[in-house]
């Protein structure tokens, strides 16, 4: 997902939440879905945003500080998760 950096940075320094920041249009695009199957291992995932060529970032999912099975599993206690729900984590580093 995007964070508008210039919005956080003013809704920070008021003390304010981040939501504004996180949550506008187009601030969460998606490649084609992949099956599960065909990624291989999820603990060692690399993974790279490009923007119009450019990468942004990049990444590896085992530099996340809670494995994605831990993160379904905490989530699925307060949510009801159904096939095709998308988690939103943020990235490393």
């Amino acid at each position: 997902d995007f964070t508008a950096r210039d919005v956080q940075s003013k809704l920070k320094a008021k003390g304010l939440p981040w939501d504004l920041a996180k949550g506008f249009n187009g601030s969460a695009p998606m490649s084609q879905f992949v099956p599960k199957e065909d990624l291989g291992d999820l603990q060692n995932l690399d993974f790279r945003l490009e923007v119009n060529g450019e990468v942004r970032q990049q990444g590896n999912t085992s530099m996340m500080l809670f494995s994605i099975d831990y993160l379904i599993a905490f989530v699925s206690r307060y949510f009801l998760l159904q096939p095709g729900d998308i988690l939103f984590t943020g990235t490393p580093k």
